[in-house]
């Protein structure tokens, strides 16, 4: 028996696919097909919105430095960015740049700017766990906006939780951190009769 692979971006696609009953695609490279490009979309969707959220995979510390006109610019590989420092104003990001919210400029300092940023990643580089979890919301928003047959959906939300559970877990368990569960709750919370 050989090793399980990692569910492959193709895989993922194709796993989509079956949900309307379309044959598998040997790439995913050039397709032409509405339904091929529409499983392709909603994989890069999903990537994006569960990347967002921040991982220990996905998350860098990273020092920016100030634009001539002082402005701090955000790579386009930074799906969400944090000074690391809380006393140097509290900054968001505005389209391509670092905006400070209590002085309404995008203009900071000559300082370099350490931040956490959570970074897109191409598929090779995510583990199993967020590919599982990437797949599994893009079915579910799939069989909602593309097939929108109500049980289908029921059973692809079911998939994604488990899924997204899954990639919380190791999250925890990446971090160093632990889910609170057992015997030592017990008399913790109390219960209501």
């Amino acid at each position: 028996m050989s090793a399980p692979q990692l569910l492959t971006e193709l895989d993922a696609v194709n796993s989509i696919l079956s949900l309307i009953g379309e044959a598998p695609l040997n790439t995913i490279d050039g397709v032409t097909s509405l339904d091929a490009l529409n499983a392709v979309a909603a994989i890069e969707r999903a990537q994006r919105e569960i990347l967002s959220s921040g991982f220990w995979f996905n998350t860098e510390t990273h020092t920016l430095t100030p634009t001539a006109d002082g402005r701090y610019q955000v790579p386009p590989t930074f799906l969400s960015v944090q000074p690391t420092d809380p006393t140097v104003g509290p900054f968001v990001q505005r389209g391509e740049y670092l905006f400070n919210t209590s002085e309404n400029t995008f203009v900071g300092n000559t300082a370099t700017m350490e931040v956490i940023a959570y970074v897109s990643l191409d598929w090779e580089y995510l583990p199993q766990t967020a590919r599982e979890a990437i797949q599994s919301t893009a079915a579910k928003h799939f069989a909602f906006t593309e097939v929108g047959e109500q049980t289908l959906y029921q059973v692809s939300m079911a998939n994604e939780r488990v899924a997204l559970a899954e990639l919380y877990n190791e999250n925890l368990r990446q971090s160093g951190l632990t889910r609170v569960e057992g015997p030592a709750l017990r008399g913790a919370v109390p219960r209501w009769r």
